[in-house]
């Protein structure tokens, strides 16, 4: 039969070892916490970087977009220009037309008319030269509609890559404070075992 202070002493020999047992799980799940905020720390600089970069592509787009808008409005005045040049033509090429089928005292052909006098002879129109440019200005209006819904889509995409890196950023961060306060935890599990031990132990390990 053991006495009282023998008892008492196995009992704290046995109490210290589950304690060191204890210890060292608990410094397990503290290197465990450790690596998952440092992993976790990482991945959100790699997102903040996406965030960073697509906000940069997302400007950018921007700025195309509205550089496109501006020549495609550029385009449309153009276009509306060359229209009335080629319909002020055209009425010219037809004046033209019509004089010199008129004779002084001869009826109009077009209100039957006596012709009294002449209308004043014009330039030669250039109808042909306004047709090939309104040509033109219609492909460029084609051309900076296509730039412009391109760039449109540009920039939807940049914007919904910022949107979803935010996202993540936010899901990230959260987990991040989850395994913060559980690595916080596990460092405090870990010194009031270790105190524990101590207060039994006094000096030296649970063998001594």
């Amino acid at each position: 039969i053991w006495a009282p202070e023998g008892r008492q002493i196995w009992a704290k020999i046995d109490e210290a070892t589950r304690l060191e047992a204890t210890i060292k799980q608990l410094e397990t799940q503290r290197s465990a916490a450790t690596k998952r905020v440092e992993a976790q720390e990482a991945q959100v600089a790699k997102v903040d970087a996406r965030i960073e970069a697509a906000d940069t592509m997302l400007g950018n787009s921007q700025t195309e977009v509205s550089a496109a808008q501006q020549r495609l409005q550029a385009a449309i005045e153009v276009r509306a220009a060359l229209a009335a040049e080629l319909h002020d033509a055209q009425h010219s090429d037809m004046a033209g037309t019509l004089r010199s089928q008129l004779e002084p005292g001869a009826p109009c052909p077009v209100c039957e008319q006596p012709v009294t006098e002449l209308p004043a002879a014009k330039g030669e129109p250039a109808t042909s030269q306004v047709e090939a440019a309104l040509a033109a200005a219609e492909r460029s209006l084609v051309d900076a509609e296509k730039t412009l819904k391109t760039a449109t889509e540009r920039a939807a995409k940049a914007g919904a890559a910022a949107s979803a890196a935010a996202a993540e950023r936010k899901a990230v961060v959260k987990e991040l404070a989850t395994s913060g306060k559980q690595l916080a935890a596990a460092v405090a599990d870990v010194a009031g075992a270790k105190k524990q031990l101590g207060d039994i132990c006094r000096a030296g390990s649970p063998g001594e």
